[in-house]
């Protein structure tokens, strides 16, 4: 593995690997175009993303790494429309979201993206099944949900199958593992089907054992279900084992063809 110190300040390393067989390279879906993003703390300015540039290339896992404080998440929660950047462009299929209203951003956040977080975000009284049926109730009135809650209901029980927990549908968090939460987590962020799943470290808060598990997970689940995958990870060997690597450093992201990445 090659030191940090070759990484030229304000650029970044990146790996890019074939596809895993079934999953083909496929056209740009979601890019960040020249972002810059501040964060205010008392009187003073927080420069943390300085003109990032990212594409995202459906039907890929992307792996974000970097150092702490490096401005992974704040990328991530961009490009899901969870913050707003300073100035740049966040674009979906060609069409800059930063320019839409706020009622169209979150329609957009519900129907396209889904979201894993490092410490699951459940809902403790509700079930498996009830957390991953979730982002299928936004937006809807109770009279269309009345319609379709059988429905989503069946696809949320086949997704809990998907990820492995057939049987635990009817548990609630606190009578799961942090694995299994996770795994519901996935379920959930996969409910409507969304064009990408953003996922904020999502084995940051799992043992080794159960980390390669839940990424073992994302991968069967690009390779069966064609589902798009942008991790912010700060754990090398996993983020390995995406189709690229992208590094951040210094709030900036530059394409470089290195043989080697390291944390």
């Amino acid at each position: 593995m090659n030191d940090e110190s070759v990484v030229p300040s304000g650029t970044a390393q990146v790996v890019e690997r074939e596809p895993r067989q079934g999953v083909m390279k496929n056209e740009v879906i979601l890019k960040a175009v020249d972002i810059h993003h501040v964060y205010v703390v008392g009187r003073e300015e927080l420069h943390v993303l300085r003109g990032a540039n990212l594409e995202v290339r459906s039907g890929e896992i992307l792996a974000i790494t970097g150092a702490s404080g490096t401005g992974k998440s704040t990328l991530l929660h961009l490009l899901g429309l969870l913050d707003t950047p300073k100035s740049g462009q966040i674009l979906f299929h060609g069409k800059d979201l930063c320019q839409l209203r706020d009622e169209e951003r979150s329609l957009i956040r519900n129907r396209q993206f889904g979201f894993v977080f490092q410490f699951y975000h459940l809902l403790p009284e509700l079930t498996a099944v009830e957390n991953a049926m979730l982002p299928a109730m936004i937006g809807v009135g109770s009279g269309e949900w009345s319609a379709k809650k059988g429905r989503a209901r069946d696809r949320a029980r086949d997704l809990l199958r998907r990820v492995g927990l057939s049987g635990r549908e009817s548990h609630r968090p606190s009578q799961l593992s942090g694995g299994e939460r996770q795994r519901v987590a996935v379920a959930r962020a996969l409910m409507n089907e969304p064009s990408v799943v953003l996922c904020d470290e999502p084995t940051g808060n799992l043992d080794a054992r159960t980390s390669r598990g839940i990424y073992e997970l994302i991968e069967e689940l690009n390779r069966t279900m064609g589902v798009t995958f942008v991790v912010v990870t700060h754990e090398a060997d996993l983020a390995r084992r995406a189709n690229r690597i992208v590094r951040i450093v210094d709030g900036a992201i530059v394409d470089a063809n290195v043989q080697d990445m390291s944390e």
